[in-house]
């Protein structure tokens, strides 16, 4: 009889994977972005995600991941004001 630790499938003796991984549908993201962004850039979303992925099949996973958090820094900035314009509150 084997102990239930030694059953493959088991969670306690699951190895983890030595790569992290993160997985979200583009649809996921297209809809997280259109949550974040600021109005006057809400029309570029397809766009955005259309070039993401593009991108996807010719950078590493890692560099992708880049590209969507800068993606989404832009699509979240407020460019509306200047800097000398925005409040000191």
């Amino acid at each position: 009889m084997t102990s239930d630790k030694s059953r493959p499938g088991n969670p306690k003796t699951a190895r983890p994977s030595s790569t992290p991984v993160f997985l979200m549908s583009w649809s996921a993201l297209e809809t997280a972005l259109a949550l974040l962004a600021s109005p006057d850039k809400a029309a570029q979303i397809p766009i955005v995600i259309s070039a993401l992925r593009r991108l996807q099949s010719s950078v590493p996973p890692e560099k992708l991941l880049v590209q969507i958090l800068s993606a989404t820094a832009w699509l979240t900035a407020d460019d509306s004001s200047e800097p000398e314009e925005a409040s000191m509150t």
